[in-house]
């Protein structure tokens, strides 16, 4: 038999309860379906977290011509994680709205009750607060009254390479001004590098780098920046 390699989603089927998924595929049989198994597990229900990374998906979208204005990101929401919740009981699935179920969790307060069940007006929000965000960032431009996105080169360059919003802000605010040698100290500012660790093992052979490098660092390893 084959050895099987297995990796593990979870979906939410419920208020306190998750179904972990097991994808298994043999090598033995790599031309046939995966087999799936459910496993039922006593867990915290898995809510999205997509809001925290809207601005760079949004752009993402818009790079691609996806998404060209408000609207169509309004509609390109309800397609995603964040609204949609769907349970599966043993003979019946049901779709619910994510953001009623938990209403507290994704800020859609009394002034959104008479939005109705499909909440519209709180995805527009959502969509008009990262397209806001996109526009300080210099990653798309945007019209108010009409709603329209427009990509920027910036913006394309942020898709292309994964840079996210927040680097892209940094690199905005201190590059004009940079020489040749503080490029690197800027780009150091990066978000992609803000969870890098430095192992305890490690830090003999980082004082022995520091020696070398042509550029001098005045700080320590422990220093995010520094790393």
């Amino acid at each position: 038999m084959g050895q099987a390699f297995i990796s593990r989603c979870s979906a939410d089927v419920g208020a306190g309860r998750t179904t972990s998924v097991r994808y298994i595929r043999r090598r033995d049989n790599y031309h046939k379906p995966f087999g799936i198994t459910l496993l039922p597990q006593l867990a915290q229900s898995i809510e999205s977290q997509f809001v925290s990374q809207l601005a760079d998906n949004l752009n993402a979208e818009l790079v691609l011509r996806m998404i060209r204005n408000q609207d169509e990101a309004v509609q390109w929401l309800g397609y995603t994680y964040l609204f949609a919740l769907l349970e599966r009981t043993r003979h019946l699935a049901i779709s619910y709205i994510r953001m009623l179920r938990s209403p507290a969790l994704y800020g859609v307060t009394v002034d959104y009750q008479d939005d109705g069940p499909l909440l519209v007006q709180k995805r527009a929000d959502i969509a008009h607060s990262a397209a806001v965000l996109s526009e300080k960032c210099n990653l798309l431009k945007y019209e108010r009254h009409s709603g329209k996105f427009q990509s920027t080169e910036l913006g394309r360059i942020a898709s292309h390479y994964y840079v996210t919003y927040n680097s892209m802000s940094t690199y905005n605010q201190h590059l004009p001004t940079m020489w040749t040698l503080e490029l690197i100290s800027v780009f150091a500012l990066s978000s992609e590098f803000k969870l890098i660790p430095v192992r305890q093992d490690e830090k003999v052979e980082f004082g022995k780098l520091l020696e070398k490098v042509p550029i001098p660092v005045e700080e320590s390893v422990e220093r995010e920046r520094e790393r």
